[in-house]
């Protein structure tokens, strides 16, 4: 999984920078999904679903070192943080 960042300047065409959500690599694919701020903190989360259940990815600020993952839920349904700077 991927998010995909875009640089504007005037007079040069964009730039976009590919950046993978590694807490992302186990979801697979699934043909649902949600892109919304769920946890009302101003940055955008993810819900997903597919054969394996439900995930949900919520976007955190980072804040000096990212924090260590905390033990998984079930994976029917799982939250995993997305450390954003």
């Amino acid at each position: 999984m991927y998010w995909i960042e875009v640089k504007r300047c005037q007079e040069v065409p964009p730039t976009f920078t590919l950046h993978e959500i590694v807490a992302g690599r186990d979801t697979e694919i699934g043909t649902q999904f949600l892109v919304k701020d769920i946890t009302d903190n101003g940055l955008l989360d993810t819900v997903l679903s597919n054969k394996k259940g439900v995930n949900v990815l919520i976007q955190r600020r980072q804040r000096n070192k990212p924090k260590t993952a905390s033990p998984k839920p079930p994976a029917s349904s799982r939250a995993v943080d997305l450390n954003v700077e």
